[in-house]
């Protein structure tokens, strides 16, 4: 089993992956899914293939393409994610932290096109890591995307009902 940390724009999940007759068993959070994959043409093009369990028959397909700069598009929808081995990641981890206490501004991205739903955090608001500062609707889910680190809120750059394009800043931590 290999132990992973998948960061998809400012979120970040906990992966396990263990070998299984037929697939692979992907375990994220307390939730485990079935994957079966191919290649479809040539790289870096494949079809997942998410089972109900390992050798089931049928399943949901998605296919996924990755860019040379390891953006993901499931579906064709771009998404910029970073795999890192859980211990790289814990060791980065430290390194951020003695960053956070620099003061240096941090901008929360979108991770993707889509909807601002809701805006969780104004100007001049203290907050803690973890604070929904905005929810975005994309793909017909809603994503919250939270401080990274304990702060204050120096600007927020969307509305409700507002558009967003992939990279656009909606919000600014100090």
């Amino acid at each position: 089993m290999a132990d992973y940390v998948v960061r998809v724009g400012d979120r970040e999940f906990r992966v396990a992956v263990a070998e299984e007759s037929g697939g692979l068993k992907v375990t994220v959070r307390d939730e485990v899914f079935f994957i079966d994959f191919a290649r479809l043409e040539a790289e870096p093009r494949l079809s997942l293939i998410l089972k109900a369990g390992p050798g089931a028959a049928g399943g949901v397909s998605v296919e996924v393409v990755r860019d040379e700069r390891g953006r993901l598009y499931p579906g064709g929808i771009p998404l910029d994610t970073e795999v890192l081995a859980a211990r790289l990641a814990a060791l980065e981890q430290v390194r951020r932290g003695a960053e956070a206490g620099s003061g240096r501004p941090v901008e929360v991205k979108a991770p993707m096109p889509g909807l601002v739903v809701r805006v969780g955090a104004e100007p001049g608001q203290a907050v803690r890591r973890g604070h929904v500062l905005v929810v975005l609707q994309a793909m017909k889910m809603e994503n919250e995307l939270s401080a990274p680190r304990d702060g204050t809120v120096r600007d927020v750059r969307v509305r409700p009902g507002q558009a967003v394009d992939h990279g656009e800043v909606l919000a600014v931590l100090e």
